[in-house]
């Protein structure tokens, strides 16, 4: 299967209120906006593991929200540096 093909342009569809939605052809997530759909597309199947717990997250650019989540709990994790959310944002791309 050619994933780059099928994933040139996202599908549209309208919902039954009659608002457009643009679609991800490859998992199917819809969203309002081109450019939010087009955002995810680039990301889309580039899922990542929290190195502090076993949450995957399905896009890259989620994990350093979720991490902030573990800053909030250091506590939880003594033993464990904590990096600054802007320093994974930098060493994941």
């Amino acid at each position: 299967m050619d994933l780059d093909s099928e994933c040139d342009e996202p599908k549209t569809m309208y919902m039954k209120d009659g608002t457009l939605r643009y679609i991800c052809p490859r998992c199917g997530v819809k969203y309002k906006k081109i450019t939010a759909v087009r955002g995810h597309m680039r990301e889309c199947g580039l899922g990542a593991q929290c190195p502090f717990c076993p949450k995957i997250v399905t896009q890259r650019r989620n994990l350093p929200k979720h991490i902030e989540r573990h800053q909030k709990n250091v506590s939880n994790f003594p033993s464990l540096k904590i990096l600054s959310v802007e320093t994974l944002s930098n060493e994941m791309k």
